[in-house]
């Protein structure tokens, strides 16, 4: 599992385990078929071009534009989002789970300040913090809690943000009270 540090894919496997996972973006689905060891008992990917058939059990590829598609989600997987409104925030919203690996900092933007706004009010269940890819899985629930780096940086793009900028921060109540800022 390339796409995934041995730290992040610890912490993935209690969210993916026995799961119906939905992949937003599947693209060539490298990062999808590391889903698979971690025990998903089914892995939908989507995305609007048609993506290879992987041969894989309990996998299903389904090729739509994110605002068409309207079908129940558990686990919502969302690794480097387009980063324009294309219908994530929706999804998201009525997502269970949501399954969060981007970046950013650095000149990197994956999602819009739309969805970012959306899942800081949820209560997070696992961050791996990482300068190439960030991990975080938002659970149902909703929290009053401090912005973390990688959603500050995504939210507040008057300027870009290094990621050594915003975890030199630590996570400190400077970024805590931006929460209602968005």
């Amino acid at each position: 599992m390339e796409r995934f540090s041995e730290q992040q894919q610890e912490a993935l496997r209690p969210f993916v385990e026995d799961r119906v996972v939905h992949d937003f973006g599947a693209g060539d689905l490298s990062v999808t078929l590391g889903l698979v060891p971690l025990g998903a008992r089914r892995i939908v990917a989507i995305d609007r071009f048609r993506m290879t058939d992987p041969m894989v059990p309990h996998f299903e590829r389904l090729t739509c534009y994110f605002h068409d598609f309207h079908d129940p989600v558990d686990t919502a997987f969302m690794s480097w989002p387009i980063n324009h409104d294309c219908g994530l925030t929706e999804i998201a919203q009525r997502s269970r789970t949501v399954i969060y690996m981007g970046k950013n900092t650095d000149a990197c933007a994956c999602g819009t300040p739309k969805l970012f706004r959306s899942l800081v009010r949820r209560k997070v269940l696992a961050h791996v913090p990482d300068f190439i890819n960030t991990l975080i899985v938002y659970g149902p629930e909703h929290q009053d809690r401090p912005l973390l780096p990688e959603e500050h940086a995504a939210i507040h793009q008057e300027r870009m943000w290094t990621y050594e900028e915003l975890m030199r921060e630590k996570w400190t109540s400077r970024w805590g009270r931006l929460l209602w800022d968005v």
